[in-house]
C-alpha cells in the first residue's frame, strides 16, 4: 500500500491514518512469515514493523484519538516486550561467538557454559514470543485496521477555515522531536548515565521513523535518514553492550554461588575461595572485561562524534526536510524571486547538486513540463503544470515514471533546457543557484513563505547578483527554452 501523492497535503488526521494502515498491513506481513522457521529475519522484522507502527500512534496520538484505543496501544506494546529477550539474547550470542578465537583454552569452559544458557534462554524465549505474539496481534488487527480506516470529520460551515495540512504538522513534529533529543543527549555525561543513553536512543526512533515513514514523499530526505541510522547504530550497540554486561555479571555471580550452596557445612575461607572460582568464572570474567572495554570505546565514539556540538549537522539535516515538508505543505502557490548572476559564485562545501533535464509539451493555452532529476543516489521524473508569471504562481507537479517520461520526451524536441541545481540552505531559505548547460547563463532563485517575506542574498552570494529577473518573461524557463 503506498502514500498518496499528496500526502502532504492531506489534513493531519486522514494521513496519520493512511501512514498506520500501511504500517498494519507491514506487520501483518511480516507475521505471517513466522510460521516459517527457515525464515531467520521473520521475528526481527515483525518487531520492527510492531516498533514503527507504536512510534506512529504515540508521536501523532491526538490527530489518531479517538481511533486508536488504550487497549490497542497496550496489546501493541505487549507484543514488543514479549519479543525483547529472544532479540537480547541473540545480540549477545553473536558477540561471544566473535571472542572464541581470542580466548585462552582456560578461559573457554566459561564461554561454552554462558553460550549454552544464552541458546536455551533464547529458545525458550522465541518460541514464547511466537505465540504471544501471533494470539495478541491476530486479536488487535483487524478491530485497529477498521478503526484506523474510518476519519470521521467536523465542518463548522458559519467559521470557514484553511484546513490543516499534513506537511506543516509533520514540520512542526520533526522540529519537536529533534530538540528533545539534543536535550536528551546533552544529558548523556558519562558511561554511567545509561538511563540518559536509552532516552535518547528512544527519542531518535521516534524522529528516525517520522522520517522513514513518509520519505517517499518529502524532499531529499536521505541525509538525515544516514545520520539518523548511524547514530541509532552506535546508540543500540551501546546500549546492548550495557545489557550484555549485566548479563555477564548475573552470570558471576551464578557460578560463584551455586558451589557453595552445594553444602550445607560452614567451609573455611580458603575453602569458599575455591569453590567460588569454579573453571566457569575465569573465563566469564575475561569476557567482562571486554564486554567493559566495547562499552568504554563505544561511548567514547560516542562523546567524540555527537555529544556537544557533534549533532548539528544532524539537527541541520533535519532541518531541510521539516522546511520542504513545510513548504510543500503551502500547496500549490509557488512565491519565488530569480536573479540574474554574472557567473557561478563560490558555493560553501558539501554543496548538493541536481542534474536536470525539462523540456516543455506542445501547447499554447496548457503548458506541461517534463523534468529529470539526476543525484548521485537516484532519479526522479516530474510532471509540472504551472500558471501565471512573477512573483506569484500556481504550480501542480506530480511524480511519474521513467516509461512516461521516455515516452513523452521526445515531444519536447526545440523547448528544452539543461542546468545543474545547486541547493544552498541559509538562514531558513533555501538558494537554488542554476548553471546552465547548453549556454553561459547563471540564476538564483529563492522560494518564500509569503510576499512580503525578505530575501536578503547571503554574502557569499550578493557579490555576484547582477539584478533581480523575477519579472522579466524572458528569464523563465520556459521561455529560454524556446
Amino acid at each position: 500500500m503506498g502514500l498518496p501523492t499528496d500526502l502532504l497535503l492531506l489534513t493531519p488526521e486522514e494521513a496519520t491514518r493512511r501512514i498506520g494502515l500501511r504500517q498494519l498491513k507491514d506487520a501483518a506481513g511480516a507475521l505471517e512469515r513466522l510460521a516459517d522457521p527457515a525464515d531467520a529475519d521473520a521475528l526481527h522484522d515483525f518487531r520492527v514493523a510492531i516498533r514503527r507502527l507504536r512510534s506512529t500512534l504515540r508521536a501523532w496520538r491526538a490527530e489518531l484519538d479517538p481511533s486508536v484505543r488504550k487497549k490497542q496501544r497496550r496489546g501493541l506494546a505487549g507484543i514488543q516486550a514479549a519479543t525483547s529477550a529472544s532479540r537480547d539474547a541473540q545480540v549477545a550470542l553473536l558477540w561471544l561467538q566473535e571472542q572464541s578465537g581470542e580466548l585462552r583454552p582456560v578461559q573457554r569452559s566459561g564461554l561454552a557454559w554462558i553460550v549454552g544458557r544464552l541458546e536455551a534462554q533464547r529458545a525458550s524465549a522465541r518460541a514464547q514470543a511466537l505465540e504471544q505474539a501471533r494470539d495478541a496481534f491476530e486479536k488487535l488487527h483487524e478491530p485497529l485496521r477498521a478503526r484506523l480506516a474510518l476519519l470521521r470529520t467536523e465542518v463548522d460551515l458559519t467559521r470557514p477555515a484553511a484546513p490543516a495540512r499534513f506537511g506543516a504538522a509533520l514540520a512542526a513534529r520533526l522540529r519537536e522531536h529533534s530538540l528533545e533529543l539534543v536535550e536528551r543527549l546533552a544529558a548523556v555525561a558519562t558511561l554511567d548515565c545509561r538511563t540518559e543513553a536509552h532516552a535518547a536512543r528512544i527519542r531518535l526512533k521516534r524522529l528516525r521513523y517520522l522520517i522513514d515513514s513518509t520519505a517517499e514523499r518529502l524532499e531529499d530526505p536521505e541525509p538525515a535518514q544516514a545520520l539518523c541510522k548511524r547514530l541509532q547504530d552506535l546508540l543500540g550497540q551501546l546500549n546492548d553492550a550495557h545489557v550484555l554486561r549485566a548479563m555477564l555479571l548475573e552470570a558471576l555471580e551464578h557460578t560463584a554461588l551455586a558451589p557453595a550452596s552445594a553444602t550445607l557445612r560452614r567451609p573455611s575461607a580458603a575453602a569458599f575461595e575455591r569453590r567460588r572460582r569454579p573453571r566457569e568464572h575465569a573465563g566469564l570474567l575475561e569476557l567482562r572485561r571486554r564486554a567493559t572495554e566495547r562499552s568504554e570505546s563505544l561511548f567514547s565514539t560516542l562523546e567524540r562524534d555527537w555529544l556537544g556540538d557533534g549533532a548539528a549537522a544532524l539537527v541541520a539535516a533535519v532541518e531541510r526536510v521539516a522546511e520542504s515538508a513545510a513548504t510543500a505543505a503551502r500547496g500549490t502557490l509557488e512565491i519565488e524571486r530569480k536573479y540574474l548572476l554574472r557567473g557561478r559564485p563560490q558555493l560553501p562545501a558539501g554543496t548538493p547538486v541536481q542534474d536536470i533535464d525539462q523540456g516543455w509539451l506542445p501547447g499554447k493555452l496548457l503548458r506541461e513540463r517534463l523534468r529529470r532529476v539526476r543525484t548521485p543516489k537516484a532519479v526522479r521524473y516530474l510532471r509540472t503544470i504551472k500558471f501565471g508569471q512573477g512573483l506569484q504562481r500556481i504550480e501542480v507537479e506530480e511524480p511519474t515514471s521513467a516509461r512516461v517520461f521516455e515516452l513523452l520526451w521526445p515531444l519536447t524536441e526545440g523547448r528544452r533546457v539543461s542546468k545543474l541545481r545547486h541547493a544552498v540552505h541559509e538562514a531558513g531559505r533555501i538558494w537554488e543557484i542554476d548553471e546552465f548547460q547548453d549556454r553561459e547563463l547563471w540564476l538564483a532563485e529563492v522560494e518564500l513563505p509569503d510576499v512580503d517575506a525578505p530575501a536578503e542574498a547571503p554574502a557569499w552570494l550578493a557579490p555576484w547578483i547582477v539584478r533581480e529577473v523575477t519579472d522579466e518573461a524572458g528569464f523563465t524557463n520556459y521561455e529560454l527554452a524556446r
